[in-house]
């Protein structure tokens, strides 16, 4: 009996932990498909629904920049924003509040586009971002 218990446990076991990789690249898809559906809100709110915006979920090892929650760069297809995976979110953050700050970093990114077509410098951005909308701070 514990033979054929072993026999059938094993290969559960075994094949479980090989699909746990794939959950993590599953959380990476289902968070930009959330992210996509907050920009494509923000976008009608901001009149900015003609411009084509795309926003991936990354990992800050594969992000421009490693060290940002959000950035936004500007590709010749349009504007592409790139956000933190909540898994590499501080620990002491509950989901709830992982969810909550993609949302705002992804409005903070919006508004990053709207000061670039106003001709707004880059080092002026964040300040004002903040002034208008405090909520949007980025950690």
């Amino acid at each position: 009996m514990k033979r054929f218990l072993l026999s059938f446990l094993i290969p559960l076991i075994l094949s479980s932990c090989a699909v746990a990789p794939l959950r993590g690249e599953d959380s990476l898809a289902k968070q930009t498909r959330h992210c996509q559906k907050v920009l494509w809100y923000e976008q009608k709110q901001f009149e900015l629904d003609q411009v084509y915006m795309t926003v991936q979920v990354k990992h800050p090892a594969t992000m421009t920049d490693h060290y940002a929650w959000g950035t936004v760069h500007l590709e010749p297809g349009g504007p592409v924003i790139e956000i933190m995976a909540m898994e590499d979110y501080p620990a002491a953050m509950s989901v709830k509040e992982r969810r909550h700050q993609q949302d705002e970093i992804v409005v903070h990114e919006v508004l990053h586009i709207l000061l670039i077509k106003a001709g707004v410098p880059t080092e002026n951005q964040d300040p004002i971002i903040e002034a208008v909308r405090p909520g949007v701070r980025v950690p």
